[in-house]
C-alpha cells in the first residue's frame, strides 16, 4: 500500500526537471512535441478519479494545472477543486497550489539544480507534511529517484529509491526499494494508444502479481 501511495504522489508531483538548468515542462511529463493542454484522469482502484488539465505556454513551460478530484466524506460527497500556478526566476522553479472555493494555499515547491543532471524538488504538501526528493537524469531521463516524505514531528513516512527502466523510449518498469526496511518491489507499466509524436494516451501500472494498482488517460492538444 505505501509503494501504491508513492507512485501517486510520483505521478501527481510531475512538473519540470532536466540538465544543467531547469527546461521546459515536457521531460518529466513523457510529452513530445508542441503540446497545448493534457487532460489527464488519474485512477487508483477503489478511489475516486482524479481529472488534471495542463496549460502550457508555446515554450513548453507549464504556466498552470487545474486539478478536480471528488472525495467521500460518511454521507456527503466533497469535490476539491485546486489550481497549480508556475513561476521561474534565477535557476529556480516554484509553484502554489491554491483552493479555488476559499483561495488557501495548499502546498507549496521548489526545484533546484543540485549539480549538473541532478536535481532537488522541496514539496511542503500541507502544514503536516513535507516532501523532499532527488532526481538523476542520463540524456535527459528520469532514471533514478530518492525521495523522503516527513510528517511534522520528524517522523519519516515515505523512504524510497526508484529506479525508472525504458524500452523503444518509453517506461517499461520501476524498481522500488524501501530504503527503511530494505524490501524490494517492481511495478511494471504498460502503454497503449501511441500517438504520432510518440506520446502515451493510457499509462497503465501493475504490481509484481500484475494486479492493476494505477492508471493514467490523456487527452491531448497541440498547437499548431
Amino acid at each position: 500500500m505505501k509503494t501504491v501511495c508513492f507512485i501517486s504522489l510520483f505521478i501527481m508531483s510531475k512538473f519540470c526537471l532536466g540538465q544543467s538548468t531547469l527546461p521546459t515542462d515536457l521531460v518529466l511529463n513523457d510529452l513530445n512535441g508542441a503540446v497545448k493542454t493534457v487532460v489527464e484522469i488519474v485512477s487508483v482502484p477503489n478511489t475516486p478519479d482524479v481529472k488534471k488539465v495542463y496549460h502550457f505556454d508555446r515554450n513548453g513551460l507549464l504556466t498552470t494545472i487545474d486539478e478536480y478530484s471528488e472525495f467521500l466524506n460518511e454521507q456527503d460527497s466533497l469535490i476539491n477543486n485546486s489550481i497549480h500556478h508556475f513561476e521561474n526566476k534565477h535557476g529556480e522553479r516554484t509553484f502554489t497550489v491554491r483552493d479555488t472555493k476559499n483561495r488557501a494555499i495548499t502546498s507549496t515547491g521548489t526545484f533546484k539544480v543540485l549539480q549538473p543532471n541532478v536535481y532537488s524538488l522541496d514539496v511542503n504538501i500541507s502544514k503536516d507534511i513535507r516532501s523532499y526528493s532527488v532526481f538523476k537524469f542520463e540524456a535527459n531521463v528520469l532514471v533514478d529517484r530518492i525521495n523522503t516524505i516527513m510528517k511534522e514531528n520528524g517522523e519519516e513516512w515515505v523512504n524510497m529509491q526508484l529506479s525508472y527502466n525504458y524500452t523503444d523510449g518509453l517506461l517499461d518498469w520501476i524498481d522500488v526499494l524501501d530504503l527503511t526496511t530494505k524490501t524490494k518491489d517492481t511495478t511494471h507499466i504498460e502503454n497503449l494508444g501511441i500517438d504520432s509524436y510518440g506520446n502515451f494516451q493510457s499509462q497503465r501500472y501493475f504490481d509484481q502479481s500484475h494486479t492493476l494498482v494505477y492508471e493514467i488517460k490523456r487527452e491531448i492538444n497541440y498547437y499548431d
